[in-house]
Formats: C-alpha cells, structure tokens, sequence
C-alpha cells in the first residue's frame, strides 16, 4: 500500500468540525471574520484559516474565558492544533514552530490567572503538548506550562502531578518529606538529574532551549517559600548551560551563589563542583565578596568564616546585603567544618571538635549536639564514644579534594598495601614454620 501524499488542505475528522469551531469562536469572539473563515473551509484553505483563527486574540482566549463547558473548549481547542498539521503539511518547519508558539502564549495570556482558570489552561496546554510529535514543539510547550503552573506551584508543581514529577529526581524527596525510588544519601557523589533534565538530553535539546525552560522553572517556584531547594536545583542546572545570555547567565550565577552560601547542605552534592562553573568563577570579577564568602561555604572552615566577616566589615555589611540569615550560616558553617575535620581523622576527640567549632571545651553537651546536627544533616555518619570522649567517623563527605587529598589518599593507600603485605609476609612465614615441623 503506498502512502498518499501529505496536503495541506484541511480534513474533517468530523462531519462540518471547521464550521462549527468558527462558529464557537466567532459567538465568543465578535472580531474574528467569521465570513472570510468560512471562504478559508470551503476552499481548503487551513494555512489561511489558522492565521485567521490566531491574529484574533479573543479567539483562541475564548477557549480559556467563555466556553462554560469545558470539554467542549478542549475539542474545539484539539482541532485548533490539527489545523497546525495540516497547515504545513505535518512537516516539522519553523512556521509550525511558530504557529505552536503562538497557540500556546494565547493560551498563557488568556483571562486571569485565578487558579481555575490556571487549571483550564494547563489543560488545554496538555493537549497542544500530546498531539505536538517534535521535541522543540514540546519543549516550548512544556516552558508555557510552567510559566502557568507557577502561578500555583503547591497546586500544580506537587509531586503527585505531571509537571511536578517531571521535576523530581530519585535522589529527592517528594512533598511529603520522603524519598521515592532508589533514594540516595547526600554522601552520594552521584546524584540523579530530575526526569526534565534527563529528557532534555535524550531529546538532544541545545543549551539556549534548556537555559530558557530551567529559567522558567526557577520563576515558578520564586514566590513559593517552602521550595527553596528544587529553585536551586535549576538555577545551578541554569548556570552550568553554555547559554549566549550572558547578562541572563550572570544574574542567574549570582542567584544561584546566594542560594549555595544560604543552604549548603541540602544539595551539597549537587554544588560540590560550584566553583568550577565559569559563570561561578566569573563571579570573582564582578562580585569578590560574594564569591569569597561562597569559597568558605565550599572549602573553609568556621575559623575561616569569622575571619572573612571581619575583614569585610561584619555580618551586617556582609551578608545583609544578600538577605542571608547570620545564625542559619553559622549554625551550616559548623556542620560543615565537622565534617571538614571528620575526613581529616578516623577519631576526633571531643577537644578538637569543640576547640574547630568555637564552642566551651568543657561542655560535652554541646559538642555531642553538634555532632549530631551533623549526622542529621546527612553529611556524616559516626559514633560517640561518651566515656573516651571522642568521635569515630564512619563515612564523611570530602568538601574539596585537590592535590593535598591526592597525596593523603596516595598516602593512606600505600599503608593499606604495606599493611597488607605484612599480614601476607606472616602468612608465609607460618605456613614455613608449619611446614617444617610436620616434616620433622
């Protein structure tokens, strides 16, 4: 069977579905030229008709405002997106890309932005993103709907929904504080990617396309305090793309900065390499002492820390200027220097630890919480010996590792081996001696 050749002329799935779509839209929307529409149908002309149909705005927002039944907008709102097909031949062309565009910022910019009205767009916007088969179709689809999601985030951008979901990766906690999948511990040094970034890469999509979609994602959870944490998931995704805004990248590189240095423990794997992005680094330049600041919160100490906030005027005129709160950083900084001396020692005393964290060497208490505060933070994993007074560190996060912890590692391996050739060279030797004595 051959296949027929693809034509631009429009189809009815249905019998008058055409007329009876501009006849909805033109009931809602007075200004669309219902006549000229009908000239379009009857001569087969879909190029035509859908310009029509997407120069007058009150149509396509008729769809979102007007129609009461809602079914009925999504049927009509359908066609609307068949019209798209038929119009360039099915052909994935930059007039379909555009005529998608446009579909979908009418859509966006219909009405209010209530959350019913929200809900309606998201739906219709479904539509357009299922029946749309090329990538670039559905990624810009995908942008428009969470520039509408964003509006309610804790509606639209759950867990338990599409969009959120999509936003969500293994390593993470959904919205009701547990982990889905196989959860990993930020001791990991490999942590997934949320299933949005990973089909960006199946579907080859290009830095500016994903530095445009992360930055709208960043936008959505803007004003929704309690998602703090996956904003700052796409904006160090948003930075670590190559993207030719620089004055876009620049601000977002700012933004993520302040985030890493507000809360350095919750995607402390994923800002392990912050430093390295060039846009971070560019940082340096444009902003020393915010980059001096975020260099403690990677590599420093809480020694470190004090002393950069009296060279630079105080907590005030340091970390006002960026709305960061003194005792969350304080209280971060010491979590972070324990596990700095946790991978430095397999057991600390309690001495070392309270003499690192600046707190009274006779209070025991104190020291324990901190270390405590460390294992809960998922940084460290180690015991109390309360009669010995010391820490045993089981596993610890390693927060720089550069040449100085090439050669430690390099020293540490080279104990193992001797310590392991010793043990064999006794082996020898007894199975020597053991041998010689059977024989006598």
């Amino acid at each position: 069977m051959t296949t027929p050749p693809l034509s631009s002329r429009l189809v009815n799935v249905a019998e008058d579905a055409e007329l009876r779509l501009v006849s909805l839209l033109g009931e809602h929307s007075p200004s669309l030229n219902v006549p000229q529409c009908e000239a379009c149908i009857n001569s087969g002309n879909a190029t035509q008709l859908l310009q029509l149909i997407l120069a007058d705005k009150g149509s396509v927002a008729s769809l979102v405002t007007h129609v009461p039944d809602v079914e009925e907008a999504i049927g009509s709102f359908a066609l609307l997106v068949a019209l798209i097909a038929g119009a360039n031949d099915d052909q994935d062309t930059a007039a379909t890309r555009s005529a998608v565009t446009g579909l979908g910022n009418a859509v966006v910019q219909a009405g209010d932005n209530a959350e019913a009205t929200c809900g309606r767009k998201l739906r219709l916007l479904a539509i357009l993103y299922n029946l749309r088969a090329p990538v670039l179709d559905k990624v810009e689809v995908l942008r428009q709907m969470m520039i509408v999601a964003g509006n309610f985030p804790s509606s639209f951008l759950r867990a338990q929904d599409p969009l959120g979901n999509l936003l969500l990766a293994e390593d993470e906690a959904d919205d009701s504080g547990e982990k889905t999948g196989a959860a990993a511990s930020r001791l990991s040094l490999t942590p997934s990617a949320p299933r949005i970034v990973q089909l960006m890469h199946s579907w080859q999509i290009d830095t500016e396309q994903r530095f445009a979609l992360y930055q709208t994602i960043v936008q959505a959870f803007q004003a929704n305090p309690l998602s703090g944490v996956r904003k700052q998931r796409f904006l160090l995704l948003s930075v670590e793309c190559a993207s030719s805004n620089k004055t876009a990248v620049a601000a977002a590189a700012k933004e993520a900065a302040i985030g890493a240095v507000r809360d350095p423990i919750s995607l402390f794997a994923h800002q392990r390499n912050i430093l390295n992005i060039p846009s971070i680094s560019a940082l340096a330049q444009s902003e020393p002492i915010l980059f001096g600041l975020l260099k403690i919160f990677q590599e420093g100490k809480l020694s470190d820390y004090e002393a950069f906030l009296q060279s630079k005027g105080g907590e005030g005129a340091v970390l006002g200027k960026w709305n960061l709160d003194a005792e969350g950083c304080r209280r971060n900084m010491r979590i972070l220097s324990l596990c700095s001396l946790a991978s430095e020692h397999e057991e600390i005393p309690y001495q070392s630890i309270a003499e690192t964290l600046q707190i009274d060497v006779a209070d025991n208490k104190q020291v324990e919480a901190q270390v405590i505060a460390a294992v809960s933070s998922g940084l460290l994993e180690a015991k109390m010996d309360q009669l010995s007074k010391k820490v045993l560190v089981e596993r610890c996060v390693v927060r720089q590792f550069d040449v100085p912890q090439w050669k430690t590692l390099q020293q540490r391996l080279q104990s193992w081996k001797d310590n392991v050739g010793s043990i064999l060279s006794a082996l020898e030797q007894a199975e020597t001696s053991a041998a010689t004595a059977a024989a006598t």
